[in-house]
């Protein structure tokens, strides 16, 4: 009889054990994205492109960053998938919510004198005033942003004009 019931439990326990291995991970879908960020017309060099899965279009995923160049040209890479070797190119196909940040102006990483003022330190050394930042601040808040972007299947470029 105890060894009838092992015949049935062991089998059973291995698919158990099995399944419990076996998570599905979300599957998504990577457009690869290209652009370039002007403002009043002018290439605007050294920002961040970020572009958010926008929740409220039901668009899940990983975000997608990068940044310009000194002509203002971008290209986007997601964050790393858990479990992947490499993040993937582009961005998930759907709606997104697109925040701009300005590198040359990075709170966290300015030295601040002995009264809070922040200051920055210029290649050669010397200490100047922090400079002030070329991109409005609502195009850095992902609630606030106007800039939206809906990414589709296949390369695409997608430029923006700030104001």
């Amino acid at each position: 009889m105890f060894r009838s019931l092992l015949r049935i439990l062991l089998p059973a326990l291995g698919l158990v054990i099995a399944s419990g291995g076996c998570q599905h991970r979300p599957t998504f879908t990577f457009a690869a994205v290209e652009g370039t960020i002007t403002k009043g017309g002018r290439p605007l060099a050294e920002v961040q492109v970020v572009f958010y899965g926008d929740p409220d279009a039901g668009t899940l995923g990983p975000r997608a960053s990068g940044a310009t160049d000194k002509d203002g040209r971008y290209r986007l890479q997601s964050e790393p998938i858990r479990g992947e070797p490499t993040p993937p190119d582009g961005a998930v196909v759907g709606k997104h919510r697109v925040c701009i940040l300005d590198l040359d102006v990075q709170a966290d990483d300015v030295p601040a004198e002995a009264d809070g003022t922040p200051l920055t330190i210029s290649r050669v050394g010397k200490k100047r005033s922090k400079p002030s930042s070329r991109v409005p601040p609502s195009y850095g808040n992902v609630k606030a942003t106007p800039l939206r972007a809906e990414v589709r299947p296949g390369p695409q470029t997608l430029d923006f004009d700030l104001r």
